[in-house]
């Protein structure tokens, strides 16, 4: 499972160098060190292992295209998803238009979300520790999950 985060940055070719803690989850998902790098909200890229890639394209192509909302999101996910692979220095090429998309000019932060990464530029990232709100929203989550009595 991937957890915790750590601050990096893309050299002059746009590749990131995934950080060492994350690697060993990569390969037991992905031998091949294959990714799928795919746009998502709150500005943030999403790096996904081949699997957990498509069940939630999966999900995605569930909603029904006739709704404008869903075919918003087909739009805003996968024209732009893209095939990708760590080298064998652990850095993957994101293309210039994904990491325009997430505002990240250099640095950027890499974050454990359990079955995957996501990477947000320093400044999305910190918007989101400003906003967060981990008491109530845990509290919302559970009562989510709980049985209706």
């Amino acid at each position: 499972m991937f957890v915790g985060h750590q601050r990096t940055s893309v050299d002059d070719k746009n590749r990131m160098v995934l950080p060492a803690k994350m690697r060993q989850r990569v390969l037991e998902a992905s031998p091949s060190r294959q990714v799928m790098l795919v746009p998502w909200v709150d500005q943030s890229l999403c790096v996904y292992m081949p699997v957990e890639w498509e069940a939630m394209a999966k999900k995605i192509y569930q909603n029904p295209y006739e709704l404008p909302e869903s075919r918003r999101v087909w739009r805003s996910v996968f024209p732009y998803a893209e095939e990708a692979y760590f080298d064998q220095q652990w850095r993957v090429l994101i293309p210039k238009t994904l990491l325009e998309r997430a505002g990240i000019q250099r640095e950027l932060v890499v974050t454990g979300m359990f079955d995957h990464l996501e990477i947000y530029s320093p400044e999305a990232w910190q918007k989101i520790e400003e906003q967060r709100t981990l008491e109530e929203d845990i509290q919302k989550t559970y009562q989510r999950q709980q049985p209706s009595q």
